[in-house]
């Protein structure tokens, strides 16, 4: 099988950053903030030896994408993967997303129905009440200040290492901290979007059958099934004790359950 391979595609307002692997079915895979389309390196080959082909890309201002002018709404993320779409010619595709990228995707699925075959999506989650302090801190995260002592590579460092646990190594804390600092100032984009739309809103929009995951390790957790529940032709599938880095943790029991899903 032949290996990830990425490129540039070039789109009305930028260049967007892909890895792509396999043939066959096309599948786009939305990462969280602030991630990129290297979180999904473990997973790509799984699906692309279930007759997929797998396109991760970086979101705008993540990655090796372009960044825009000014932070993004979802409805934007959204317009971008469906340029990206457009420069690629396809017309329709399966979405895998992940907390920022499952909120992406499911706004994709609701604003551009006909491109969208079936959704898979982990981490999508309502902010419940137990979640409340977690939506205000990032819907008012600031952008990253840096001293000269590195205190807040240091906070960002512990900080994925706790939600890693038992999955950590430090090959993941790089890819993490690597990932962070392509964003630059615009690190809290991502959540700003995500806190500042109607969540619940744009996932009773959706009419495709969406598989919706969570473990239990999950930050946001308390949330993900109640946004399961929402979902007019959607399903709840837990990966019992699954985390965050569900990618890195679990990558072949994740891919199996989204190809079992996705080719029923």
């Amino acid at each position: 099988m032949r290996a990830i391979v990425r490129s540039y595609v070039d789109t009305p307002d930028g260049q967007i950053h892909l890895r792509r692997q396999g043939s066959g079915k096309p599948v786009l895979l939305l990462h969280q903030s602030p991630s990129s389309g290297a979180m999904w390196d473990p997973v790509m080959p799984h699906l692309a030896l279930a007759g997929f082909d797998a396109i991760a890309l970086d979101l705008p201002g993540h990655g090796n994408s372009y960044r825009p002018k000014q932070p993004p709404s979802v409805a934007d993320y959204a317009d971008s993967v469906i340029a990206l779409m457009d420069a690629l010619g396809i017309k329709q595709a399966d979405l895998l997303g992940h907390h920022t990228g499952a909120l992406v995707a499911a706004q994709i699925a609701a604003q551009y129905s006909a491109r969208v075959r079936r959704l898979a999506l982990w981490g999508l989650a309502l902010y419940v009440e137990a979640l409340r302090e977690s939506s205000e801190r990032m819907k008012n995260e600031p952008p990253p200040a840096y001293d000269d002592a590195g205190a807040a590579l240091v906070a960002f460092w512990e900080r994925q290492r706790q939600l890693a646990g038992d999955a950590y190594s430090q090959e993941l804390g790089v890819r993490a901290m690597v990932e962070m600092l392509q964003t630059g100032s615009a690190r809290p984009w991502g959540h700003w979007a995500g806190q500042r739309c109607d969540r619940a809103g744009i996932i009773a929009k959706v009419p495709h059958p969406t598989l919706v995951l969570g473990g239990q390790r999950d930050p946001l957790w308390p949330g993900i099934e109640a946004a399961a529940s929402l979902f007019r032709n959607g399903q709840f599938q837990v990966i019992e004790n699954g985390g965050l880095y569900v990618t890195d943790e679990r990558p072949e029991e994740f891919a199996r359950l989204v190809v079992k899903f996705l080719d029923a």
